[in-house]
């Protein structure tokens, strides 16, 4: 290289030439030019990004740094993006940090990662290595920029995938095609109970149960599976690390990477759903079995109101089979009733559960029934209506007995009205409307009338009293008792027979052809004709119901009692009227007078023992019998007919007030008479001397109680002596009596003790009301009516004791 510059030498100019050697220089540029070409062939085709950046701007980026960032490399060299455009705020002190500390020395070269900014202004994840360098002469930063954004994404999703395995509730188990273990979960170890990592490399047959024939027979068929499909499922029996069974549901898959085979298997823990599937099936069972042994009839219809379930009751309450009825449509429904019946099938779609409905329904013959239904709505696994069940009671017969029930408690209750009315009546006619008129007003009854035999030729009926929807019927009658074609009806034949007539039913008995058609039009379908009779029959007593067949034995006994009594009754007021005309009549004399009068009072003393014996012996017995006939129907009743016990509880509770009424209208009309020795003195005369004449000894402790009680009263008391010694005497065999009578606060309380040989006195209270002693009843019932109690204790060979206590009106003393 030569270098010629102009100088004066010793006046004289000159040029001084400089020749300089630049053949190593020529090949260190040579060289520097091709190593240039080199590092451009290199940054250009790099698959990272390059820069150099000097005095805060770009002076080189090769095109994979200006793509990560999505400019052209033109763009960021000439200055129109700087370095810290590229870089997210939050990082861009980190990065200017790093660029300062190699400036300055003070680092030679970083490494790190920072949030980069993209150009459409999407966040990118940059990791930098750069150092300081001189370029042309001045300090820069060259570097190179990875973009691993996307591998950053990658890592997070592993890392995610990961939290998933080790939080997930299902095991998950990988095997390699060696069926050794390689992979498990937490939740896989727990459920077997291993430690983590415990398991790995084992052979995944340590989990079967059972032997290793069949576990290895089951890993066969699963692999083969698995090589055939890539997946499988089903239920497999495992065991634990203590030796516990359990099953667990599995899905196997095939995986294929890096050229191996894997085996991943998910696992959930079914042993207690197989407890619970287990559990429900057993409850199936059983609720099968109960709907099939049910009495009562189930049914079940589809949305569409189609049978899916007819269990036994059901045939035999309808009289279908359960082939000939699934699948179709109910046929129970009576005729006309199909909309009503599509009403209350949705009212339980609706959710609208029935409970106790009383309805009819169709039996297979035609024929209708009472029933009462529950209904529900019915539901799947997933909580979806699929249907309704109905549960069906039989109520026919338990209404039919309650309707009897009532049928039996009115005329009870009429019956007992009757014989109030029978103690108050003074007056034959008003007798006999008032007995009409509680027939049917309290008996519920249609009509009922009275008509008496005349002894003339034609042997007619003559109506004397009626009650009731009659219309002019009674009149137009034209009765007989004769043995006519108009006297073969129920009351001509029943004055002329004697014995209750009854028509079941007037549209078909022949007898009653005469009178159907007015019958008809008075919806009179069941008539009762019941005798009177006295010496012989006088007349009768007929009622009418507005229902076929009202009338059954039963009944027709109950109101046959009540003709009796009325008969009864009727004769007693004729006799009575007797007696007042008979009166009329001896008032002629003074001396007749007093005859007459000493007779009428001795007849009408008898008369009262009479009417009083009467009432006793069959009055009486015959309710008594009847409340323990109906205390035997209320003990028999079903269970499912509990509801009826009241109504028997009532007519029991109506029975016992009519049988109060007649004993104490039985000792009202014949009162015995106490001698006029003052009850203390006539109670001890009465010890003394019935045991003196039976030969007995008497222990006798009494305290003065003449003035505490009324006449009548004392009566009572002295009667209950009396009856009690004259059984000591007849029953007892007993050699001493003991008698105690003390005062004391508002009452004087009685004693009455024997040694006999005693008796049983559940038996002989609890007897047929025609084996129980009169006495001991008399007994009670005069203690009741002084408002006292009475108490009778024995036992065989122990002797009896009759104990009771009658307060006083003068309390204290």
């Amino acid at each position: 290289e030569v270098d010629l510059k102009p100088i004066r030498l010793r006046g004289r100019d000159r040029v001084l030439a400089v020749l300089r050697d630049i053949d190593r220089r020529k090949r260190a540029e040579e060289a520097m030019q091709e190593s240039e070409a080199r590092y451009r062939v290199v940054t250009e085709g790099s698959l990272a990004g390059v820069y150099i950046i000097r005095d805060g701007g770009f002076v080189y980026v090769n095109p994979t740094m200006a793509q990560i960032f999505g400019y052209q490399p033109e763009e960021m060299i000439s200055g129109a993006v700087a370095p810290r455009d590229l870089i997210h705020p939050e990082d861009l002190p980190l990065v200017r940090s790093n660029i300062r500390r190699r400036l300055s020395g003070e680092l030679e070269a970083a490494h790190y990662t920072f949030r980069g900014l993209h150009r459409d202004g999407a966040v990118i994840h940059c990791e930098s290595f750069g150092r300081a360098v001189e370029y042309q002469g001045r300090p820069a930063i060259v570097g190179t920029l990875l973009d691993f954004t996307e591998r950053r994404r990658a890592a997070e999703a592993l890392q995610t995938q990961t939290r998933v395995l080790e939080n997930m509730a299902e095991g998950v188990v990988m095997t390699e095609e060696d069926e050794r273990i390689v992979f498990t979960n937490p939740a896989f170890c727990a459920m077997f109970g291993y430690q983590p990592g415990e398991l790995i490399g084992q052979p995944v047959t340590v989990l079967n149960d059972g032997s290793a024939e069949e576990s290895a027979g089951i890993a066969r068929d699963i692999i083969e599976q698995l090589r055939a499909t890539g997946f499988w499922s089903g239920e497999v029996r495992n065991r634990r690390k203590d030796g516990t069974s359990f099953h667990t549901y599995a899905r196997v898959s095939a995986l294929e990477t890096a050229g191996k085979k894997y085996w991943i298997a998910v696992q959930e823990d079914i042993t207690e759903r197989k407890h619970a599937e287990e559990a429900l099936q057993e409850a199936n069972t059983r609720l099968r079995t109960l709907i099939q042994a049910s009495p009562l009839a189930i049914i079940a219809l589809d949305l569409k109101g189609r049978v899916t379930s007819w269990n036994p009751a059901a045939e035999r309450m309808f009289g279908w089979r359960q082939e000939e009825v699934l699948g179709r449509d109910l046929p129970t429904i009576p005729p006309g009733q199909e909309q009503a019946a599509q009403a209350l099938d949705q009212q339980t779609l609706e959710g609208v559960n029935l409970l106790g409905l009383e309805l009819r329904r169709q039996r297979r013959d035609g024929s209708l029934i009472d029933i009462r239904l529950s209904t529900s709505s019915l539901y799947d696994g997933a909580g979806v209506m699929t249907g309704i069940m109905g549960i069906i009671e039989d109520i026919t017969e338990p209404k039919r007995l309650g309707e009897r029930l009532r049928q039996v408690s009115r005329a009870l209750k009429a019956i007992t009205e009757c014989h109030q009315a029978l103690i108050r009546a003074t007056d034959e006619r008003e007798l006999l409307h008032e007995v009409c008129r509680i027939i049917v007003e309290v008996g519920g009854y249609r009509m009922a009338w009275v008509g008496y035999a005349e002894p003339d030729a034609h042997k007619s009926v003559r109506p004397v009293a009626q009650t009731g929807f009659d219309a002019g019927y009674v009149e137009k009658l034209n009765l007989t008792w004769a043995d006519k074609a108009r006297g073969r009806g129920p009351v001509g034949a029943a004055i002329r027979l004697g014995e209750p007539a009854v028509v079941r039913d007037t549209l078909t008995d022949r007898n009653f052809d005469l009178w159907r058609d007015a019958a008809r039009q008075r919806n009179f379908r069941s008539v009762l004709g019941l005798p009177l009779i006295g010496a012989a029959p006088f007349g009768a007593l007929c009622i009418y119901a507005g229902e076929p067949n009202a009338f059954d034995e039963e009944e027709i006994n109950l109101l046959l009692g009540l003709a009796n009594d009325l008969a009864y009754g009727i004769m007693a007021l004729r006799g009575r009227a007797e007696q007042r005309r008979a009166e009329g009549a001896l008032k002629e004399s003074e001396q007749e007078l007093r005859q007459l009068t000493s007779q009428l009072l001795s007849i009408q003393e008898k008369e009262r023992r009479r009417v009083a014996r009467e009432l006793h012996d069959e009055l009486g017995q015959a309710l008594t019998v009847l409340k323990i006939n109906l205390v035997a129907i209320e003990d028999n009743l079903a269970p499912d007919q509990q509801h009826l016990k009241a109504n028997c509880e009532h007519m029991l509770s109506y029975i016992d007030t009519v049988i109060e009424n007649v004993r104490r209208l039985s000792w009202d009309l014949s009162p015995s008479s106490l001698e006029d020795l003052g009850l203390s003195a006539a109670l001890g005369y009465l010890v003394d001397e019935i045991c003196r004449n039976h030969h007995m000894q008497s222990a006798v402790v009494m305290e003065e109680i003449d003035h505490l009680f009324p006449s009548e009263i004392q009566i009572n008391i002295y009667r209950i002596f009396q009856e009690s010694l004259t059984n000591v005497v007849k029953h007892a065999r007993a050699s001493l009596v003991a008698v105690n009578v003390t005062r004391e606060d508002g009452k004087v309380s009685f004693m009455i003790r024997d040694n006999g040989r005693g008796f049983n006195v559940k038996q002989v209270m609890d007897g047929k009301v025609a084996k129980r002693s009169l006495g001991l009843t008399a007994m009670n019932e005069r203690a009741l009516m002084a408002r006292g109690s009475l108490r009778i204790s024995s036992r065989r060979g122990q002797g009896t004791t009759v104990a009771f206590a009658i307060p006083t009106d003068k309390r204290g003393e």
